[in-house]
């Protein structure tokens, strides 16, 4: 499956930009956020403890100050950019109208964003 046919939209954050996840106190950068989805950035140290198939609770404050509560399940770890991150996949999800809410913030806040690769 291509990028192009992904079953939900995905929104890419800038370093700059990322929402953060907070899980038992501790914040974690949000690389990428779709409706049942999230791909997080983590320390090479906290590998080990964010295995696949584990359930992960926390809740995501987006960069407009909003906050959504998520429960989601590990399912791969990826090297990507340089950066240890792993996907979750969300039991409930995040409501379509927030990704939109948070796709017009960062365009806002981010117009270079806009230009394609």
């Amino acid at each position: 499956m291509t990028e192009s046919n992904r079953e939900f939209f995905r929104l890419n954050y800038p370093r700059n930009g990322r929402p953060k996840l907070v899980v038992r106190g501790k914040l974690y950068d949000v690389a990428e956020v779709s409706e049942y989805g999230l791909r997080v950035t983590l320390p090479q140290t906290e590998l080990e403890d964010w295995a696949v198939e584990m359930t992960v609770c926390g809740r995501v404050e987006f960069s407009d100050g909003g906050t959504f509560d998520v429960v989601g399940q590990i399912v791969r770890h990826d090297d990507k950019n340089g950066e240890n991150q792993c996907a979750i996949r969300l039991s409930d999800g995040i409501p379509y109208a927030r990704i939109v809410a948070e796709q017009r913030f960062m365009l806002q806040v981010f117009p270079a964003s806009r230009k394609p690769k």
